[in-house]
């Protein structure tokens, strides 16, 4: 077929594009046939080469990006933001980066969960606080109509009334302690001090 139409086309134009073409075709036919399955086996070659150096270039493109999603992501979780995002289609995956994406969420969900229960602990503690400076309070009221009596009674008894009153001075001191420390847990800063030690 391509014989055909380069002989037509040479026959059709005749003179010097007749002898210029002639003389293509007898060079071709000194070349021996060997050289043309060498020339086209380096070609096919430098045609698979391109294609799996693009395959190669495209698939570690590829992987780089998703690793530096999740080092993003890491990064995020080393500053204390426990709120991070991996997508599900990393997630999915059964290689070693879908093993490094799921371990990260679950540190984060993890972490996430025992703050939380630090901070309920906290209020926990600050109520409990609450009800001892109460109760201290109730304790310091009654401990002074115990003084108020014991005033009357004798001096001894006085003495002692002083005593209660102290003790009961210390416990509401000791209540206040406890509320500051509960407010200090509660404390955005509490948690950055933490934090170098996580």
């Amino acid at each position: 077929c391509i014989g055909v139409i380069y002989g037509g086309i040479s026959g059709f134009a005749g003179g010097k594009v007749d002898s210029l073409m002639m003389s293509i075709v007898d060079v071709i036919y000194s070349v021996p046939t060997m050289i043309y399955v060498i020339l086209l086996m380096v070609v096919v070659g430098v045609v698979i080469v391109a294609a799996v150096g693009a395959v190669g270039f495209y698939v570690a493109k590829r992987l780089s990006k998703t690793m530096k999603d999740i080092a993003t992501e890491l990064n995020k979780l080393s500053e204390g933001k426990l709120d991070i995002n991996v997508e599900e289609n990393v997630l999915a995956r059964k290689d070693e980066l879908g093993i490094i994406a799921d371990s990260s969420k679950g540190l984060s969900e993890k972490l996430s969960e025992v703050i939380n229960k630090t901070k309920s602990m906290a209020g926990d503690l600050s109520n409990s606080g609450t009800s001892l400076a109460d109760s201290v309070e109730q304790a310091s009221g009654a401990s002074s109509q115990v003084t108020d009596a014991g005033d009357e009674i004798s001096r001894g008894a006085v003495s002692q009334a002083e005593s209660v009153e102290n003790a009961a001075h210390n416990v509401q001191d000791i209540g206040y302690d406890i509320e500051t420390i509960a407010e200090n847990v509660k404390n955005e800063e509490w948690i950055k001090t933490v934090k170098p030690s996580i």
